[in-house]
């Protein structure tokens, strides 16, 4: 808001934490491109199987012809790139479709993929729904959506966690403002009605793209302390 001074600390801590990171020398990670990335969006890797990363993508060759507006490329898709022999290719015709797909997840055993689908009618708003499908062995059944969507919500980027559960970013009203990461449980075979992560991690900002690594949550956000747009944050059990 214009003249809070809430938004006045944010800002001055931003710039502080900016100048900061200027005068640390440390240089613990080292970041290069993949031989793979072309001049569109290539994002939300995962691994699959056998040295295989899969990505989402909007480069020429995906499924749609048509241009979304939102980004004047095509509509994203699905992409797997073998990284031993340095092949691309669309990762399976099952899941993608003319519309946008991306941001999968896989089961540990690799046989179950969580992935978003952002469809709807003709002329009218597409909402994100988190879709699974199983392995049959020779290719991916069906994709269904989860059971526990909601009509004009949208359900995107989804990510198992070390407990089983499914952790996902969604605008759903019981959140704290713009999306939010929201967790459902499991129960046997089904899920248990997604709710969102507490107050320490939601903002009224956006979280979103949760992925683990061991029991460590990373996520992005454009509203925690940082120096502007989504940045990547991480959390963990205390």
């Amino acid at each position: 808001e214009i003249g809070s001074p809430y938004e006045y600390r944010k800002d001055i801590q931003a710039c502080e934490l900016a100048l900061a990171w200027q005068k640390d020398t440390r240089n613990p990670y080292r970041v290069r491109t993949t031989d793979f990335n072309t001049g569109k969006a290539e994002y939300s890797p995962a691994f699959w199987r056998d040295g295989q990363l899969v990505f989402t993508t909007d480069r020429a060759g995906t499924q749609g012809t048509a241009i979304y507006n939102w980004t004047g490329n095509f509509f994203s898709d699905l992409y797997v790139a073998d990284l031993q022999t340095g092949s691309v290719e669309p990762f399976a015709s099952e899941l993608n479709t003319p519309f946008n797909e991306g941001t999968a997840a896989f089961s540990a055993d690799g046989n179950r993929v969580y992935f978003t689908r952002c469809a709807g009618a003709k002329k009218l708003d597409q909402y994100c729904q988190i879709m699974y499908a199983d392995w049959t062995g020779n290719g991916w059944s069906p994709p269904e959506p989860l059971p526990f969507a909601k009509p004009q919500t949208n359900y995107m980027h989804p990510a198992l966690g070390p407990d089983g559960n499914l952790y996902f970013s969604s605008d759903d009203t019981e959140g704290f403002g713009g999306y939010d990461i929201f967790v459902a449980e499991r129960e046997d075979d089904s899920w248990a009605t997604p709710h969102p992560l507490p107050a320490t991690i939601n903002t009224s900002g956006n979280e979103q793209f949760p992925t683990f690594r061991n029991d460590t949550l990373y996520f992005s956000s454009d509203r925690h302390t940082s120096i502007g747009g989504l940045d990547i944050f991480r959390t963990y059990p205390m």
